[in-house]
């Protein structure tokens, strides 16, 4: 069950460690690209653990995507729908955005990479589709 933003983060991980594992479909070494667009149930990227790995950063979080494939020819991206901001009064706001011009701009340039572009797969983690598949 994902109730935080590790947890998250973590089944995703084990989605890449089967996909390239063993009997994955990608345990050749093909190219595989993996796009992420997630909040992480409205989580800054603050230094929190998933594993042994410290999540500061998108590039942590894609770091540690990539190490969960056991032959590497992976690529990750992480769009993090994720705002926060003080309103006048001081009040602090977080809050999950959807995508942005500019991030949608990002994934698509990812995407479209000529380097990798064999095996690319989008995965699209959204906190309603995770509510709707557990039966919420």
């Amino acid at each position: 069950e994902e109730r935080y933003a590790t947890d998250r983060l973590r089944c995703v991980g084990d989605y890449v460690e089967a996909l390239c594992g063993p009997q994955g479909k990608y345990r050749d070494g093909r190219p595989l690209k993996i796009l992420m667009l997630d909040d992480f149930f409205i989580t800054p990227l603050n230094g929190w653990t998933c594993g042994s790995s410290r999540i500061d950063s998108t590039a942590a979080a894609e770091a540690y995507l990539k190490s969960r494939a056991p032959r590497g020819n992976i690529s990750a991206k992480l769009i993090h729908c994720y705002h926060e901001f003080t309103s006048q009064s001081g009040l602090n706001i977080q809050l999950g955005s959807g995508l942005t011009e500019q991030q949608t701009a990002e994934a698509a340039n990812f995407v479209r990479e000529p380097s990798r572009r064999l095996g690319a797969i989008a995965m699209l983690q959204k906190d309603m589709l995770s509510s709707e598949n557990s039966g919420k």
